[in-house]
């Protein structure tokens, strides 16, 4: 869940950059994410870059834990971070951001925080002054 932990903040920069396509950068949302869940869990494009600017990075998986895990996307796997955000409104969500390249990214999954979120939200309410 630290993949690289290290480079987090230099990745979260590039995520940002590729929303505005900033120096080369491409952050999209996957069709899966557009067609399947948005309307369920009601994040829009607008929520999902809010998150990514007011966000930090949580967790972070390689390729190989991703491959392994039961809930990945179909037969996708790559290198991913879950930024913990704030949507336009001031709701906590997390993004899954996949990582395919140095330049190019995709929001795989945008999802309610859980139960084992809780704690960091209120460290970073503390932290920044966030209510």
């Amino acid at each position: 869940m630290d993949h690289r932990k290290e480079n987090w903040p230099f990745e979260l920069e590039c995520f940002r950059k590729g929303i505005s396509g900033e120096d080369g950068y491409f952050t999209e949302i996957s069709n899966h994410y557009v067609e399947e869940r948005e309307e369920i869990r009601g994040y829009d494009r607008v929520d999902i870059a809010c998150a990514l600017l007011t966000g930090c990075i949580i967790e972070g998986y390689s390729f190989e834990e991703n491959w392994k895990r039961q809930s990945r996307s179909k037969s996708l796997a790559t290198p991913s971070r879950c930024i913990l955000g704030k949507t336009v409104s001031g709701d906590w969500v997390v993004v899954v951001v996949g990582i395919w390249s140095s330049k190019r990214f995709s929001v795989i999954t945008c999802t309610a925080p859980g139960h084992r979120h809780l704690q960091t939200i209120k460290e970073l309410e503390v932290k920044f002054g966030w209510n």
